[in-house]
């Protein structure tokens, strides 16, 4: 391949995945002035969906892009700093159920989310935990 020098030519490439926790595509995740979250990780889940893991311990939700705070969902989820977030489909490819892994802290916790999709959007059930 070639390199590319301008950066513009990568602005609207579609990426079959997104973890890299910053970038245009995220803008949404760290607005908010003293309120902003500080993103440490995140996944996409499909495509229209990113969640995320903030160093004051909280997941957050959000359309991907994410473009505006407004739209954003926090939910706690530990004391410590979240540090991996992956989506996983479970019971099959296509129609399967999806679940969302969060590692946490230096307890290494590892805790198990349900990702239910709502008439208004979707929403976040805690299925385990577990620590080895």
């Amino acid at each position: 391949g070639r390199q590319l020098r301008v950066t513009s030519e990568m602005r609207d490439v579609s990426w079959s995945t997104y973890n890299c926790p910053v970038g245009w595509p995220l803008l949404g995740l760290f607005s908010g002035g003293k309120h902003a979250h500080e993103v440490s990780c995140v996944d996409r889940v499909g495509k229209d969906l990113v969640v995320a893991g903030s160093k004051e311990g909280n997941v957050l939700m959000s359309r991907f892009p994410s473009l505006d705070k407004t739209r954003l969902k926090a939910t706690a989820a530990h004391v410590g700093q979240v540090v991996g977030v992956r989506s996983v489909s479970m019971g099959g490819v296509g129609g399967g159920k999806q679940t969302l892994v969060v590692s946490v802290g230096a307890d290494l916790s590892v805790i198990q989310w349900r990702l239910k999709r709502q008439s208004k959007g979707r929403a976040l059930t805690r299925v385990a935990d577990t620590i080895e």
